[in-house]
């Protein structure tokens, strides 16, 4: 034994301690050592082996068994040469198993084999592709899918070359729920800096990816909203620039919507300065605003501009929706048809004025005409024939009914003058009633008309203009006469209701159409040639009627049946 040992191995002590501790304990188990072949190369063996006999004096046999274990010694010098070499990545693995729990990391060699990985990623991994990893085994083995697998080489070999770089990366895990992680590819290197793997660095980005994957739909649906509006919609950020715009918007100021995101809201207001712009935009809640500005266009002309705004939050940071309507068309017409009402006002004025001042003038000469007439048919002035008695009692009839017209215009015009007042006193309702039934008494005996009047008992006295109450109550009355036939009724009703005095003409007349009742209640208006030809009128009685009750802080209406008659009723304050 001690011969060959000379000859076999490379260390002689290694044959003293095969022989202690066979001699110790009858065997030797795993025991290693380096040899030389016959060829002179040096190898390594593990020894099992056993006593098998004693030969004289302390010699002995064994027998047992020799394998060839110089690989597994070659791979486990190059490791501890390696420890040794790739101290700097040594420490870095161990910074992998000291990671934050929030952090997924791992390290792998330049075949992709893990040589660290934390927690998160063994979780991470189970998560996602449901395998258990293990060091030493290359990660590659692990993912299922080609197309995955190719990519996750690509990426390694990126750094592996030298390049750091961070990529944004979506996975679906077991349950099919989508995620996102940022992903930050080294190259690991030795203390010489040559490349010996790589690092991965991954942070779960899901939520905020999720976050601006909502935003950015809820964008697009905005975008679809603002796009199909049909008014012009402009976003602007809090600081006035455009942060977005729909293509009515650029069309209504002649820009292209490139032009328009490029723009502040000064570059097109024409109405207020920038410092005012600013100060209207910090103001702007979500209870909104709505105003009317002008629009300056790409060409310099400008437009008017209804606006409704509102404020909100946007993500972080507030916006300001503005819905935008161009009113140029209506605000021209709008003002044509106040120019309009002006000038018909300013024609009103010149109507009232000439037809007062054309009625004043004409009541000297008509009090002449009417007074001589009189004079005449009452035979101061000598006796007149039949005939001419007839003439003159037409030239007395026909003065009368020309004063009386003047006078009515007379009141009309200085009612739209506004010169004619109110004359407040007070007197008895069932008084004046008694007089205007005198007056048209005769009017309602001349037709046989039965006149009927029915005045609540405790109806006392009134504070109005005793003059146009009269006057009211005498246009009704006799207006209902006039257009009752013969052997007809006619009626006046007075009461209080809800505090205010209700007076109503009531007659069994031709009555009134339902297309003529708008006609109603208008200067000149008689409702059909029938009615003028048979009853002479001013047809200025009902307006004014309806304006005298106005003045007096009522109102006027009629009820009425063609063939049945017709009720009209007015009601004033009682007080």
């Amino acid at each position: 034994m001690e011969d060959e040992g000379e000859q076999l191995f490379v260390d002689p002590k290694n044959t003293e301690e095969i022989v202690a501790q066979i001699r110790k304990q009858g065997y030797v188990k795993h025991f290693e050592f380096e040899a030389l072949r016959s060829d002179g190369k040096r190898i390594w063996l593990l020894m099992n082996a056993r006593k098998n006999g004693q030969l004289k004096g302390e010699s002995f046999t064994i027998d047992g068994f020799v394998h060839d274990i110089t690989e597994r010694k070659v791979a486990e010098e190059k490791l501890k040469q390696t420890k040794q070499k790739y101290r700097q990545a040594y420490n870095l693995l161990q910074g992998v198993l000291e990671s934050p729990k929030d952090v997924v990391i791992f390290a792998l060699d330049k075949e992709y084999r893990y040589l660290a990985f934390n927690k998160n990623h063994r979780v991470t991994m189970e998560q996602i592709w449901g395998v258990n990893i293990e060091v030493g085994i290359s990660m590659l083995s692990y993912i299922t899918y080609p197309a995955d697998r190719e990519k996750a080489r690509m990426n390694f070999n990126r750094a592996l070359a030298g390049e750091e770089f961070t990529l944004v990366e979506e996975y679906g895990d077991s349950s099919l729920n989508r995620l996102w992680y940022s992903n930050t590819y080294s190259p690991l290197k030795d203390d010489d800096k040559n490349i010996i793997g790589l690092t991965l660095v991954l942070i779960d980005i899901t939520d905020r990816k999720k976050a601006e994957i909502r935003i950015a739909e809820e964008a697009a649906r905005r975008r679809i909203l603002i796009e199909q509006s049909l008014d012009g919609i402009v976003v602007l950020d809090q600081n006035g620039k455009v942060y977005e715009v729909n293509q009515k918007f650029a069309d209504m100021l002649g820009y292209s919507r490139e032009e328009m995101l490029q723009l502040h809201v000064w570059d097109w207001d024409a109405k207020w300065t920038r410092e005012q712009l600013i100060e209207i935009i910090k103001d702007v809640d979500e209870s909104g605003n709505h105003f009317e500005t002008y629009h300056r266009l790409k060409d310099g002309t400008t437009i008017n501009v209804e606006i409704s705004s509102n404020g909100a939050l946007f993500g972080e940071q507030k916006l300001i929706f503005c819905v935008c309507r161009d009113f140029t068309e209506r605000k021209l017409a709008e003002d044509m048809l106040l120019n309009a009402k002006l000038a018909a006002e300013d024609a009103s004025r010149s109507k009232g004025e000439f037809l007062a001042t054309m009625s004043h003038e004409l009541r000297t000469p008509l009090n002449s005409i009417i007074g001589f007439s009189d004079m005449m048919l009452s035979g101061n002035v000598g006796d007149l024939n039949e005939k001419q008695a007839k003439y003159i009692n037409h030239i007395s009839t026909g003065g009368k009914h020309l004063l009386e017209l003047i006078n009515d215009i007379l009141d009309l015009s200085k009612i739209e003058a506004g010169k004619m007042e109110i004359q407040y006193e007070s007197f008895s309702v069932s008084d004046v009633i008694e007089e205007v039934t005198m007056l048209i008494a005769p009017l309602a005996l001349k037709k046989n008309i039965d006149l009927n009047i029915q005045v609540e008992p405790q109806l006392g006295s009134i504070n109005a203009d005793k003059i146009k109450f009269k006057q009211i109550l005498y246009n009704l009355a006799s207006n209902a006469i006039k257009f009752t036939p013969e052997k007809g009724y006619v009626g006046i009703t007075a009461n209080l209701v809800d505090n205010m005095l209700k007076i109503s003409v009531i007659d069994n007349g031709i009555g009134i159409s339902t297309k003529d009742l708008c006609r109603l209640f208008q200067p000149f208006q008689q409702l059909n040639s029938y009615m003028t030809r048979e009853h002479e009128g001013t047809g200025l009685g009902l307006i004014l009627v309806k304006k005298y009750v106005e003045m007096h802080g009522g109102s006027v209406w009629v009820e009425s049946e063609v063939g049945k008659g017709s009720t009209f009723t007015y009601i004033i304050p009682y007080c």
